[in-house]
């Protein structure tokens, strides 16, 4: 059956969706080194435009952590072996959406898929995480439906799959930032470190010559050291362990 066929793909997709998108690379490239001028010829309504991209990547950062530090434990994160689900989250954004960290990942790669400048690549960015995540999203469905049945069923009728229904808002017992900073102090070096790169490639392409733009340059260089403290604290301490 087709549906059969959507679950298996799903599964595949879990298990490799850190690397999925790397298909997208060479079209990166291509979409970044046919740029000959910035937005409208202006530089500074470029560095608008990418301070705009990187809040949108920041929104989808803020989704997940929202996500993690409302979440009970061992039920949101970056497991890929398997599905994993003590218990089923209906509080912080799992009240408004089922699947806010899909949610976040779709804006923190939005973002990135129109720092580019190149409209089509933002598309085609797109329409991929679409087809990878509606798969996935079919089979953890499937699962939590084989392990929750009937609750599973009731909190699917009134909170939207993706989209928020903000109206439904319910706060969790507790928020643990720790936790949202074990949990995504990963993700935020991996799209600093991403910005910087394409914004190294965008105005190398536009200007033809090897380029550092010293405010990036900054930031990249004072977030790179803090992956490591962080780093080192969630390996090697109790500091960010939660209560």
């Amino acid at each position: 059956m087709f549906i059969d066929e959507l679950e298996l793909a799903g599964h595949r997709l879990f298990r490799h969706r850190s690397y999925v998108f790397f298909i997208l690379i060479p079209l990166a490239a291509a979409a970044i080194y046919s740029r000959d001028h910035y937005l409208w010829n202006s530089q500074r309504v470029e560095s608008i435009y990418e301070v705009v991209c990187f809040l949108i990547s920041m929104l989808g950062l803020v989704v997940r952590m929202l996500s993690i530090g409302y979440a009970q434990p061992g039920t949101s994160g970056r497991n890929t072996a398997e599905q994993i689900a003590d218990n089923l989250n209906t509080a912080g954004m799992y009240s408004i959406c089922r699947h806010p960290l899909y949610l976040g990942n779709f804006l923190m790669a939005l973002g990135l898929f129109l720092f580019t400048g190149s409209y089509w690549f933002a598309i085609i960015g797109a329409m991929l995480y679409v087809l990878v995540y509606e798969r996935i999203i079919i089979t953890e469905e499937d699962f939590l439906l084989s392990k929750f049945g009937a609750s599973f069923k009731e909190w699917t009728k009134t909170v939207p799959c993706v989209i928020p229904r903000f109206a439904r808002w319910r706060k969790g017992e507790f928020f643990s930032l720790k936790a949202a900073i074990r949990g995504e102090v990963y993700g935020f070096t991996a799209i600093v470190t991403v910005f910087f790169i394409l914004k190294i490639a965008k105005d190398s392409a536009i200007l033809d010559n090897l380029q550092f733009d010293h405010y990036w340059l900054v930031f990249f260089a004072v977030t790179i050291p803090a992956f490591f403290i962080i780093r080192f604290l969630r390996k090697h301490t109790k500091v960010l362990d939660s209560a």
